[in-house]
């Protein structure tokens, strides 16, 4: 589960945690948030939306877990978004920030 302890809400009930290296190169390319509704990439600061077909909202979180940067409805086909001193980052469906009221600031919990 994700929680944003700040505004009390739940992010996601069933996130996958992506720590295989297969897992972390395919990312959300080629699928939905059917059986999981965000992937966690631990040790990752960067990503890209290459090969994306949707949308996401993507969460980069500092080591305790306290967000730094949000990018709301971040577009696909994109080469980087980074933020620097992030330890994490979470892909979610597009929607979850604004409907959570989760921003930069508040502070996650993440249990597996």
């Amino acid at each position: 589960m994700i929680l944003n302890k700040t505004t009390n809400s739940v992010l996601s009930r069933q996130p996958r945690f992506a720590t295989g290296f297969r897992d972390r190169l395919q990312g959300m390319i080629g699928r939905g948030f059917d059986a999981f509704d965000a992937i966690v990439f631990p040790r990752c600061s960067a990503i890209h939306t290459f090969f994306m077909s949707r949308k996401l909202d993507v969460i980069f979180l500092d080591s305790h877990n306290q967000i730094l940067r949000t990018i709301p409805a971040c577009p696909a086909w994109r080469p980087a978004f980074t933020c620097p001193g992030a330890s994490s980052v979470i892909e979610l469906p597009e929607g979850t920030l604004t409907n959570t009221r989760t921003e930069p600031g508040n502070l996650l919990e993440l249990t597996f």
